[in-house]
């Protein structure tokens, strides 16, 4: 990147534009090692993350991606002791998602993070899909709609996750 700005020509800009994607891949490689040289269960975690934030339909919240992150298959209610920190989101994936003060929305610090990461997992839709399902499936939601507004807000405070999992 600093290259771009010590060029003079349109040459110059244009051979250091040709090599940015070399130098975001070597920078997200590094990225990849810092990760799996954590615990298991921190770059289990850092690889559900990115995985996550690559196939979501919409940028999330902390707290929909949090729920999200606690859930198992077979669970029929939100265990609060299995949800992630939310300050671990973004310490275990070694500087690539950031965390939106304004918004609380987590998300890649570049596009050219996602485009990146795409391929690493195959079958992140297929897992996003199965814990939007488990989430629709708890005991709590069986009890039918929300008869009033307040209700519904109640609902979607405790369980982050629904307006999300209900959408997509």
């Amino acid at each position: 990147m600093d290259s771009l700005g010590r060029q003079h020509t349109r040459k110059g800009v244009k051979r250091a534009l040709q090599s940015l994607p070399e130098e975001f891949d070597e920078t997200y490689e590094e990225a990849m090692k810092r990760i799996e040289s954590q615990d298991s269960q921190k770059t289990s975690l850092a690889k559900q993350i990115l995985s996550w934030i690559c196939y979501s339909i919409r940028p999330m919240t902390v707290m929909e991606l949090r729920h999200a992150l606690a859930v198992e298959l077979g669970d029929t209610d939100m265990d609060e002791e299995a949800l992630p920190d939310g300050e671990d989101l973004g310490s275990v994936c070694a500087g690539l998602v950031t965390i939106d003060r304004d918004s609380n929305v987590i998300r890649f610090v570049h596009y050219t993070t996602q485009q990146h990461f795409v391929d690493l997992f195959p079958r992140a839709h297929a897992e996003i899909a199965k814990t939007c399902l488990t989430y629709l499936s708890f005991d709590r939601f069986k009890e039918g709609y929300c008869q009033t507004d307040k209700n519904m807000e109640t609902r979607l405070r405790d369980y982050p996750l629904l307006g999300y999992a209900s959408q997509y």
